[in-house]
């Protein structure tokens, strides 16, 4: 009984275990993919064209479905390209309001879209300063008790004769 309780739940188990590891794998890819979106927009290319290096130039997970949308605005409308990715990663907030700003920026509402990317791209540097910046204050500091006693030694043996040499010799200049 037990093996067969498992053999019905492990597929289900697998599957969604698949599926929150793809999830986090385009969450992991969208972020340089508005960057790399950015640098193509803001170097004057067309919204076309600026698809099209994007989703040659992104992580494997995101590829094929921006892939898919550059030729489906080839065969039907741009719109409705845009919808369908938005559609197919719900999922991710990012990608479903890029896909609206796209449309927009379609629409001739261009300052929309480049304030998006620009905002996204923003957010993310920050968000990556703010995690090495967490990151170096978790690290623990420790002052070990072999380099205490190293600097005591130290000072010991080259700081102290230095100054029983120059304050030995005080008496002769003293007495004159």
């Amino acid at each position: 009984i037990l093996g067969l309780l498992l053999g019905l739940i492990n597929p289900y188990i697998l599957t969604r275990s698949k599926q929150k590891e793809f999830e986090e794998n385009i969450e992991k890819e969208v972020p340089e993919m508005l960057e790399v979106f950015n640098f193509y927009i803001t170097s004057g290319r067309t919204l076309e064209d600026t698809l099209d290096l994007t989703s040659e130039n992104i992580g494997p997970n995101l590829t094929p479905y921006m892939k898919k949308m550059v030729t489906n605005m080839l065969v039907q409308s741009k719109e409705e390209a845009i919808t369908l990715l938005g559609e197919e990663l719900a999922f991710n907030q990012n990608v479903v309001i890029f896909s609206s700003a796209l449309k927009q920026a379609i629409k001739g509402y261009t300052d929309t879209l480049h304030n998006f990317v620009a905002m996204q791209s923003k957010l993310h540097v920050q968000l990556k300063n703010e995690q090495i910046e967490r990151i170096i204050m978790q690290m623990p500091t420790k002052f070990s008790m072999v380099s205490a006693v190293l600097i005591i030694a130290m000072i010991m043996f080259l700081v102290v004769p230095v100054f029983t040499n120059v304050f030995s010799g005080m008496d002769v200049f003293i007495g004159m």
